[in-house]
């Protein structure tokens, strides 16, 4: 009984997961640092941005279907970035584009035409049907596009933490080489 729970559990836990992320094509590109354990604050515009506060340290592109709520891509983003280390997200750009060519669904949409039934076909399975003057003309569904949208962001860590982080890894990398930190007569 017990196994058979956790099994649920755990396959409703990886079925929302996959829900939450599925349909959403995520790419990065940049440094990575500790995942943050605080949620990074998020700006929509680069004008909204504190100036000289944060360096960026990646781009990220979000490609998602336009019938998917937005909210669900600002949290993607928010994740993401806390996972890299990053403080801060800004978003740069949200594009709406056409992808994709696909037939509506199989069936010819036009007028209705009495000399039509299921068993006009051409070989490949296309609907055919005879003109006005008389010719065998294939019927072509509906092409259509699919709406995807397409949100640019930087992922920000903050300037003065970053600061730090580099000085201390370069101490350690002095300390493994054995390169002394400071050349005599120089102070330390």
């Amino acid at each position: 009984m017990k196994k058979t729970a956790f099994f649920l559990r755990s396959a409703s836990a990886f079925l929302a997961a996959v829900l939450l992320a599925g349909c959403m094509e995520f790419e990065y590109t940049g440094r990575e640092f500790a995942p943050s354990m605080r949620l990074p604050e998020y700006y929509e515009k680069k004008e909204a941005l504190p100036p000289g506060e944060y360096e960026i340290i990646g781009r990220a592109k979000i490609t998602f279907p336009a019938s998917r709520d937005r909210e669900d891509v600002r949290i993607r983003l928010l994740d993401e970035a806390a996972a890299r280390g990053a403080d801060a997200v800004c978003q740069v750009s949200a594009k709406e584009i056409r992808v994709g060519l696909y037939g509506s669904d199989g069936e010819f949409s036009g007028p209705s035409d009495p000399k039509l039934d299921r068993y006009n076909l051409t070989p490949d399975g296309a609907p055919v049907q005879e003109n006005l003057a008389g010719e065998t003309v294939s019927l072509q569904p509906e092409a259509r596009t699919a709406l995807k949208i397409v949100v640019k962001a930087l992922f920000l860590k903050n300037r003065k933490e970053l600061e730090k982080i580099i000085s201390d890894r370069e101490k350690q990398l002095d300390k493994i080489i054995g390169r002394p930190s400071a050349l005599p007569g120089e102070p330390n």
